[in-house]
């Protein structure tokens, strides 16, 4: 059965280095998301609306830019960014909810996404759920969460 583990980063840096091993690991066969707004800095805007999330590539499928009504442009990658690309216009909260996320979670992580951290969510079987959990805990995330699709609340809280 598969699960979803959220998390959220201060520094993109350490997202970054955390979803490479993760996939380094095979621990989440290519179901590996992350999403963050972009910049309102002109230069950096600019940079990543011409290569958005270029460093991870290899990772995340699909990676781009995309505008989400009433909230602005964001990078995102992985199958939540096709989620995304597809439905820009039901936002990150409603895309955060087919993955089983309670909408009090879903909001409590688009809010994140909205005050500049990197949101990463990776989908995995359940034998693999505490590795990938560990890791993203290791690397610096926070709020790390592991979700059922039919729950709608965490499994078990990962503080």
């Amino acid at each position: 059965m598969h699960r979803a583990v959220t998390a959220v980063f201060f520094n993109y840096t350490h997202g970054a280095k955390a979803l490479k091993e993760i996939e380094t690991k095979r621990l989440a066969n290519s179901e590996i998301s992350l999403v963050r707004k972009i910049s309102g800095d002109f230069a950096a805007e600019t940079a990543e609306e011409l290569n958005p999330l270029a460093d991870l590539k290899w990772v995340l499928i699909g990676a781009g830019t995309i505008d989400i009504p009433d909230f602005g442009k964001i990078s995102a990658g992985g199958p939540l960014a096709g989620l995304l690309q597809r439905e820009p216009e039901n936002g990150i909260s409603r895309a955060l909810m087919h993955y089983g996320l309670s909408e009090e979670r879903a909001d409590f992580y688009t809010d994140q996404v909205d005050q500049g951290k990197t949101l990463v969510l990776i989908e995995t079987n359940q034998d693999k759920v505490n590795q990938v959990a560990n890791i993203l805990t290791e690397q610096g995330g926070e709020f790390v969460e592991k979700w059922g699709k039919n729950l709608g609340k965490p499994l078990y809280p990962h503080h």
